[in-house]
């Protein structure tokens, strides 16, 4: 079920011209694209070239009846997708997702996780002063995969005994509130991520981080409250999303005020 979903995840895959309805892109759209470089334009790391599809791309040539140029001249264009295609030949992409996995039912299995999770034990050390600790490990290791052994047009590296990508194997939190005697409730706390891999060859990794925020809670009335939320505090640059080819720093240093209604 995991690999349907997956795939199903690659043929619908949206890009951002496609939602807003835009125009084909003339160029690239990554900020690292050397100038003039074309829409479909990637750089060239081991990371993106060693890439790795949940099926065969022999048998999607063969289920849409097309070549691998056709695939490769309609995808040229950021504004579309494989759905779109498979829409053209007569298929739903559920569907030819299930026929795309079809050969490896049975064949694979979940990969392997150790998990130990300390997570949400909180406590008051007083009636205004509460605390929430946090912790979790996680012993990430992929026990079989067919990288490296399944026939694809694109060379794969082994990667049984790596550790699942976007998987820290440490991760922990501390948040503390206190409410004032006028009313003030105050809060503060430090959040940890250890280092994680872009990949599941293991050939890319972010490094590890830590952030600190805060908070601040004034009620105007029994049924609002004003709120003040500071977030990275220590201006950290760290990526908070990675996988797909692409890696997303998380915010700065950021102050949001706010109003909150309780019913």
């Amino acid at each position: 079920m995991r690999w349907l979903i997956v795939v199903v995840a690659l043929l619908l895959m949206p890009s951002t011209a496609l939602a807003q309805g835009a125009k084909p892109q003339t160029k690239s759209l990554d900020s690292e694209a050397p100038p003039g470089s074309p829409p479909h334009w990637l750089p060239n790391e081991t990371w993106v070239m060693q890439h790795w599809l949940p099926y065969d791309e022999t048998r999607l040539y063969s289920l849409l009846g097309v070549t691998r140029g056709d695939i490769w001249r309609w995808l040229r264009d950021d504004t579309r997708n494989l759905a779109g295609l498979a829409a053209l030949h007569g298929w739903e992409a559920h569907d030819l997702a299930r026929e795309l996995v079809k050969p490896w039912d049975g064949k694979t299995r979940e990969p392997g996780r150790m998990a130990l999770a300390l997570d949400s034990a909180m406590g008051r050390l007083r009636r205004s002063w509460s605390l929430l600790l946090g912790y979790t490990f996680l012993d990430s290791k992929i026990l079989e995969s067919n990288n490296g052994i399944a026939p694809t047009p694109f060379p794969t590296l082994p990667d049984e005994g790596n550790r699942l990508a976007n998987t820290p194997k440490h991760s922990a939190n501390v948040w503390t509130t206190y409410e004032t005697p006028w009313r003030l409730t105050v809060g503060g706390g430090v959040r940890f991520v250890d280092d994680r891999f872009g990949n599941t060859a293991n050939t890319r990794r972010v490094p590890s981080y830590w952030t600190t925020d805060a908070m601040a809670s004034f009620p105007l009335t029994e049924h609002l409250d004003l709120r003040l939320n500071l977030y990275n505090l220590n201006d950290a640059y760290y990526f908070d999303r990675i996988g797909g080819g692409h890696l997303i720093p998380g915010p700065a240093r950021t102050a949001n005020v706010s109003v909150g209604l309780k019913f």
